[in-house]
């Protein structure tokens, strides 16, 4: 298929992805790239454009089908949400204040963001006053939430910050990746002998991850 990374996501009977496409010109420079978010039923093997622009890869949150938009080249992006049937929905004043937003992802209650260029990471979750800061700096990416702990990948290896203690740890020895679906997390990362390392762990029923005194 054409275009740039597509980055699937599935969810009850529903899957997503971003989806570059060629509007004949032959300038592989161009900077206003636009793409299109499917959403594809999987009973019905129906795939529909739900909308065009120049966007980062679309997820679920919950049943709602969310990705971040810049509205004008050199722009923030900003989350822009449907609902599973591709009609426009409004999102929570804290979520659509977000500025920034590029590598982004949701449990369909606790949300995580980074901030304009990769910098730093935000959650908020329904009923805080406001989003808070996870972690402070640069090359944020691959963001992953799994109830109160989110996962990310930085140049360097990939982390995990527990919400209820504001603390967060290295999990892979350098580079790697998660995954996530509900409260179970895949970690991935290049082993001494350049095959894969994988684990998977629940967030739920973990003892809160706090700072060393």
């Amino acid at each position: 298929m054409p275009g740039p990374f597509m980055f699937p996501w599935v969810n009850n009977g529903k899957a997503t992805w971003v989806q570059g496409f060629s509007d004949g010109t032959k300038d592989q420079k161009r900077t206003d790239v636009q793409r299109q978010v499917h959403l594809y039923d999987l009973a019905s093997a129906t795939d529909k454009i739900v909308h065009t622009g120049r966007m980062a890869p679309s997820f679920f949150a919950g049943d709602t089908l969310v990705w971040p938009e810049a509205f004008a080249i050199d722009t923030p992006t900003k989350l822009t949400a449907v609902t599973a049937q591709g009609t426009p929905v409004s999102l929570p004043a804290a979520l659509a204040a977000a500025d920034g937003s590029p590598a982004s992802a949701s449990d369909g209650t606790t949300w995580a963001w980074t901030g304009v260029g990769h910098q730093n990471l935000y959650a908020w979750r329904a009923g805080w006053p406001a989003p808070v800061m996870v972690v402070e700096g640069g090359a944020i990416d691959w963001v992953h939430v799994a109830g109160d702990v989110i996962t990310w990948t930085d140049s360097t290896a990939t982390w995990a910050a527990d919400l209820r203690g504001r603390a967060y740890t290295q999990m892979t020895p350098q580079h790697g990746g998660t995954n996530s679906h509900g409260t179970a997390v895949v970690v991935s990362y290049p082993g001494p002998d350049k095959r894969s390392v994988s684990y998977v762990f629940t967030s739920a029923g973990l003892a809160p991850l706090s700072c060393p005194q």
